[in-house]
């Protein structure tokens, strides 16, 4: 791993195509996604009045805002991911993008934001991610110090040959659990022992770390999924084998006998940020089987997560015309900026224009099985 070049996702050999009548994403994920779809469509119902005081508007407001994002999440998962991914790059006829400033317009394309599935969103996200750490890596390298090494309890260890005071430097850490088969229960387990590794930092003085976790997934020696996390964090020489029991010691769960932690290696700041943002976008390359259930897993989920304060969270884009450059952008309709078209509200929505599937074959045999086809047909003000 030492020279590996880590390059943007869809710069290299295209993804394998799926061959000829295998099954599609929306078929592998269906059950999982009916299943999903329906807790979330449950939760939109749940009466929450009783926790947020209704006569206030803005509480009421925020409560209604909590059931529609429900709701549309679940109406999402039905519709399936397929035709999300289809309809990436196309062009949004019905909005544009105008700066307020200067007046300018740009056109809008539609994006799956499946970074794991579309190359083309896997560039695009590759690059924010990467502009994101990369200042953020710089300035912690610029504000280490020297700090006390890690030496381990045991004094014949080679840890003791290292000084006692060493520069803090981005170390890579790649934490890894014993794979179950199950990439759900696999990444649960990796996230409480980081959770118990964290509380061991904390405890040996690091209670507010700088540092950047990406979790990313491999096929492994049987194809099963091989889930595992790569750290980047600023940390003072530490022992290695003291690391990796404490390691062993927090991921140690539901009989997990194999854990490693790979030698802690520094990096700079432009290698971090281009290592991080490639394993965080990394999802084409693996079977298809594998894929959908990686989805699955990590639905939801952030695909990496600094220390607070660590990164600038995302800022507007700023207006690309000459001279402008202002942080103005808006999304409004095509009507609203057209000379010939009557102003007013927006008379197409923004979204594409998916038809709900059609029911299921299993409806048919069991009546009270739930749905997809009736979740979609139910009233948005119940």
């Amino acid at each position: 791993m030492q020279g590996t070049a880590h390059v943007a996702p869809g710069s290299g050999a295209p993804p394998p195509q799926p061959e000829p009548g295998a099954p599609s994403l929306d078929d592998r994920t269906r059950q999982w996604r009916e299943r999903r779809a329906g807790e979330l469509w449950a939760a939109g119902f749940i009466d929450r009045r009783e926790r947020w005081d209704v006569t206030d508007d803005g509480h009421r407001v925020c409560w209604l805002r909590v059931r529609r994002w429900h709701r549309s999440r679940a109406e999402s998962l039905m519709r399936g991911w397929d035709v999300r991914v289809s309809g990436c790059g196309e062009l949004d006829d019905s909005a544009v993008v105008q700066c307020t400033a200067c007046g300018c317009t740009h056109p809008v394309y539609h994006r799956c934001g499946m970074v794991r599935v579309c190359r083309s969103c896997a560039r695009r996200a590759w690059g924010r991610a990467r502009s994101r750490m990369l200042p953020a890596l710089a300035d912690a390298v610029r504000s280490g110090d020297w700090a006390p090494t890690w030496h381990c309890d045991d004094d014949a260890c080679s840890c003791r040959a290292v000084p006692a005071v060493t520069r803090e430097e981005l170390r890579l850490l790649t934490l890894t659990v014993r794979h179950s088969g199950d990439l759900d229960a696999d990444r649960q387990r990796l996230q409480r022992g980081w959770v118990r590794l964290r509380a061991w930092f904390a405890a040996r003085g690091l209670r507010k770390p700088r540092m950047v976790r990406v979790v990313e997934v491999t096929p492994g020696r049987d194809d099963l999924g091989h889930v595992h996390a790569h750290v980047v964090a600023l940390l003072p020489a530490l022992c290695f084998h003291w690391l990796r029991r404490e390691w062993a010691s927090a991921s140690e769960d539901e009989g997990a006998a194999f854990v490693d932690v790979q030698r802690p290696r520094t990096m700079s700041a432009e290698a971090a940020a281009r290592y991080l943002a490639t394993y965080a976008t990394k999802g084409d390359d693996l079977p298809p089987e594998l894929r959908a259930a990686w989805l699955c897993a990590s639905y939801g989920k952030r695909a990496w997560t600094a220390s607070r304060g660590l990164v600038e969270p995302a800022g507007r884009v700023p207006c690309p015309e000459p001279g402008c450059g202002e942080l103005s952008l808006t999304r409004v309709p095509v009507a609203v900026v057209s000379a010939d078209a009557p102003r007013g509200p927006p008379p197409v929505a923004w979204g594409v224009a998916v038809q709900p599937p059609a029911p299921h074959a299993d409806d048919a045999a069991d009546p009270d099985r739930w749905s997809a086809a009736r979740m979609l047909s139910e009233s948005w003000t119940k």
